[in-house]
């Protein structure tokens, strides 16, 4: 059979978690294919990296006996070169680069004694924010471990977000 799609040693990590694994597998040409696995087994993750939409790690898919490669479209020559190398490292750490963090960057008054934990903020602070309520998702097993059994979940959760809110407060205070 002909190899439509070859997968070889294909690994994607976040920071220190890998969600992806040295995964190998081939899709011939002619057939259909179910990728089935149970809920945060990669099988998202797998097609974004098929269809480009994620950079891996490491590991290569093969297309059509092409090489899927990285192409940005991005002019990123007007930035130092350092520059140019930590903003490279965020888009392989974080497999995105969106246009408005390109355009954050374009619009920095000045880069070039920037630091990479300064670039690392301008590229973050662009993205859109999230509301706190909607990244808080406890367990009520994990809640019990914290609170008296008198707090309902959900004054459990309340009392979380009020913290968290505090804090953000505070460091964009420092």
């Amino acid at each position: 059979m002909e190899k439509l799609i070859q997968i070889k040693n294909l690994t994607k990590c976040f920071g220190e978690t890998k969600v992806l694994d040295k995964i190998n597998v081939n899709f011939d040409r002619g057939h259909i294919y179910g990728i089935i696995g149970r809920n945060g087994s990669g099988k998202s993750m797998l097609m974004k990296c098929i269809c480009g939409l994620v950079v891996p790690t490491s590991g290569e898919i093969i297309i059509d006996n092409k090489k899927l490669g990285l192409v940005i479209a991005v002019d990123l020559s007007y930035l130092d070169v350092q520059v140019q190398k930590w903003v490279y490292e965020y888009f392989k750490e974080n497999g995105f680069l969106k246009p408005v963090q390109v355009e954050a960057l374009k619009n920095h008054s000045n880069l070039s004694n920037a630091s990479q934990h300064m670039i690392i903020t301008i590229l973050n602070e662009a993205l859109p924010k999230k509301s706190t309520a909607a990244k808080v998702s406890l367990s009520e097993k994990k809640l019990d471990k914290y609170f008296p059994p008198h707090y309902s979940a959900k004054d459990r959760e309340n009392v979380i977000i009020q913290l968290l809110e505090q804090w953000s407060t505070q460091q964009a205070q420092e």
